[in-house]
């Protein structure tokens, strides 16, 4: 979705009958395993954190389509409301399991047990390879939680519905969890080993060394360049 998704913006009609299709097909796999709760359960990595980065970029990545006659106001279509709303359910779900230093952290537990577990101790630092999933997915859902994304658009009452309380608790999250990971580099720039983040087949853990010093970096970045956005 997110290669398709790249690639429509070069070329929005090369074969664009089957890429819409695909896009409609593809969408309506990710809404349809979305559990009650907003999350989506993974794989590859622990694991309701890590897919819902996974099921963000890809309902992010099927084009926003608005309806209305040109020059006259604008509303999106049903199905993009759809989408964001699935984003906004995960979100809020995202929002409830951040830990009071800012970040997240998932336990492997999670995995094998399929609920949503938190690392232990209680008081044990959050992890920063989930930090930064929590983040990026965040950032790459904004037409759920970032009113400036409905500027222009007429948006349906159920989009427009929280939209103001969640523009301010995502970027307030977004800040603490920047913060934690700035406070959870070390010295010589590296990031420290964690607990696992990996996962194969619910209970094959894995260790994915360099994750640690990857995705900080990336949800770093993407931070700084959503706050020159904003500004």
């Amino acid at each position: 979705m997110q290669a398709l998704g790249a690639f429509s913006k070069f070329d929005a009609f090369y074969r664009c009958a089957h890429v819409a299709s695909f896009f409609r097909r593809a969408e309506q796999y990710i809404l349809r395993n979305q559990r009650d709760d907003g999350s989506w359960y993974g794989s590859w990595g622990v694991c309701f954190t890590y897919a819902i980065w996974f099921g963000c970029c890809g309902l992010s990545a099927v084009p926003r389509k608005t309806l209305g006659k040109k020059g006259a106001t604008q509303r999106f279509a049903p199905q993009t409301v759809k989408g964001a709303l699935a984003m906004r359910r995960a979100i809020i779900f995202l929002l409830d399991k951040q830990r009071a230093d800012g970040g997240w952290g998932e336990s492997y537990l999670s995995c094998q047990d399929k609920v949503y577990s938190q690392i232990e101790p209680p008081d044990a630092p959050s992890h920063i390879v989930m930090t930064s999933w929590a983040m990026l997915a965040m950032m790459q859902a904004n037409i759920a939680w970032d009113t400036t994304c409905l500027a222009g658009v007429e948006p349906y009452a159920e989009l427009a519905s929280d939209a103001e309380n969640l523009a301010r608790r995502v970027p307030q999250a977004l800040a603490a969890g920047a913060r934690f990971l700035m406070h959870m580099q070390e010295r010589n720039g590296d990031w420290p080993q964690q607990s696992i983040s990996g996962v194969f087949n619910r209970n094959c853990m894995i260790s994915y060394s360099q994750y640690r010093n990857i995705f900080p970096i990336w949800a770093l970045g993407e931070f700084k360049k959503a706050l020159k956005v904003q500004s």
